[in-house]
């Protein structure tokens, strides 16, 4: 759980680090959806070092799209948004919503979002 006092730009930092050790662990993406008869598998995709290696069985296709779109592929990207991020709040407070939604998305990632913004 977080420290009460740490900075928003500790926070998000944290969250960069959690997501960036997660996704080396991960087989890189792109993933892939296939169809099964009561079930979706999500596999690598081609350009992966280990195309079609089975990651997961999802019990519905919606699911099974939303898992295979977070594949390490995007990682990067939020990774780079958190720390660029981060270095804005190190000089101040949140000015912006971007700002807002990065912190909450950091908490989420880190499993520390409050009972609030698990409905939002």
């Amino acid at each position: 759980m977080a420290d009460v006092t740490e900075s928003p730009s500790v926070l998000l930092e944290r969250a960069a680090n959690a997501l960036e050790a997660m996704s080396e662990l991960a087989y890189n993406g792109p993933w892939r959806v296939d169809m099964l008869v009561s079930t979706c598998a999500i596999k690598t995709g081609e350009g992966s070092p280990h195309p079609g290696e089975h990651l997961a069985t999802v019990g519905d296709r919606f699911n099974a799209a939303w898992i295979a779109t977070m594949s390490p592929v995007v990682a990067a990207a939020l990774i780079n948004w958190l720390r660029d991020t981060a270095d804005d709040l190190s000089v101040g407070p949140a000015q912006t919503s971007s700002e807002g939604y990065a912190l909450k998305f950091a908490r989420a990632v880190l499993g520390e979002h409050t009972e609030e913004e698990s409905h939002a």
